[in-house]
């Protein structure tokens, strides 16, 4: 970093959420995080079911930093977002959008009043100098 002169990135820490599969390397959380002096965000990849428990150990890993929901196929819940309210993102992959969601569900996430898509965004920012 100091070689580049770069003082502006945004270390994201993005593993994949545990899960008991055989043969898969999903691992606890804990036992690869490399520390809140590495990292600014801490996300995860959610490929199944969305726990609690993807929520509340990144939450006591980061000790205040932002999580994130850095990949998904099939998209959460409105009800999902409120229970596990301190994610700040989620992004779905690809074009996984349409092959592992409903359109009804898509619609009702996208206009959830917790979700901000880039159309608000720029509403909502247009005004601030």
């Amino acid at each position: 970093m100091n070689h580049h002169k770069l003082n502006n990135l945004i270390w994201v820490w993005n593993p994949n959420a545990p899960r008991n599969k055989e043969n898969d390397e999903a691992y606890d959380y804990e036992q690869y995080y490399p520390g809140n002096k590495y990292v600014d965000i801490l996300a995860t990849d959610i490929y199944g079911e969305y726990k609690q428990s993807h929520h509340d150990q990144l939450l006591e890993l980061g000790k205040g930093k932002l999580i994130a929901i850095g990949e998904c196929g099939r998209l959460p819940t409105p009800e999902k977002l409120a229970q596990m309210n301190q994610f700040v993102w989620f992004m779905d992959w690809a074009n996984m959008l349409w092959r592992s969601n409903k359109r009804e569900d898509v619609k009702r996430l996208y206009h959830d009043e917790r979700v901000i898509t880039l159309d608000e965004h720029k509403i909502l920012f247009s005004n601030q100098k």
